[in-house]
């Protein structure tokens, strides 16, 4: 039977062995699955967040919708950086989610 199963490892602290029955291992790897899951869940909306930040930022969104103020070298420069950051958000924002993705899998 599955949790009559031991997993035993040598604790080289205090040199005792230490052995874990299968059911408390299967508990233990949902508690670090889930608390993966939930930073992961943080560092996404942290992105996100910081997206909205980075759009209200120096009015880049304004430069994003506006032909006009987007000619002049200095406010290209600065919408350029912009997106360049929101990129960098988007693309951190899509590596969590196939994180997310695999720890539900799993």
């Amino acid at each position: 039977m599955k949790n009559q199963l031991a997993h035993c490892h040598i604790d080289n602290n205090n040199t005792s062995i230490q052995c874990t029955t299968y059911e408390l291992i299967q508990n233990k790897m949902v508690q670090i699955r889930s608390k993966k899951y939930q930073n992961l869940k943080k560092e996404f909306y942290f992105e996100k967040n910081k997206m909205r930040e980075i759009l209200n930022e120096g009015g880049c969104f304004l430069y994003m919708n506006n032909p006009v103020i987007r000619e002049t070298a200095k406010l290209m420069k600065r919408y350029l950086s912009c997106l360049k950051k929101m990129n960098k958000c988007k693309a951190r924002m899509n590596q969590i989610e196939k994180e997310i993705n695999q720890l539900i899998k799993r």
